[in-house]
């Protein structure tokens, strides 16, 4: 099974496993509505547009906006999702001098 899924719009499906084994794997207890909610305070840290991180997360339009706007902004929401990716796999990824560290430590 490849881990690069399809990008076809449609909701992600099996979310129960999904976080079970998220939970499991971590070691973390977590809610569903927990990711969510970190995801779009990082996409507020990286800098992106309110209206594109509220659509990225399912939040839907209000007022005139709603009764006008039709766009879905589906490149954005991606590049949105995109860029939470690159900054958490930065934050996880360990860094040259902790490499090294862990190798003297593993050495002694």
């Amino acid at each position: 099974m490849s881990s690069r899924r399809e990008v076809t719009g449609r909701p992600i499906q099996g979310w129960t496993k999904l976080v079970a084994g998220l939970q499991r794997d971590s070691g973390v207890t977590f809610r569903l509505h927990d990711l969510r909610r970190t995801c779009r305070t990082v996409m507020s840290h990286l800098g992106i547009d309110d209206a594109v991180a509220e659509a990225a997360i399912g939040h839907k339009r209000k007022g005139l906006d709603a009764l006008y706007n039709f766009d879905g902004m589906w490149d954005r929401r991606v590049a949105a999702f995109a860029a939470v990716s690159a900054h958490v796999e930065n934050l996880t990824r360990p860094k040259p001098t902790e490499a090294v560290a862990v190798a003297e430590k593993i050495a002694d």
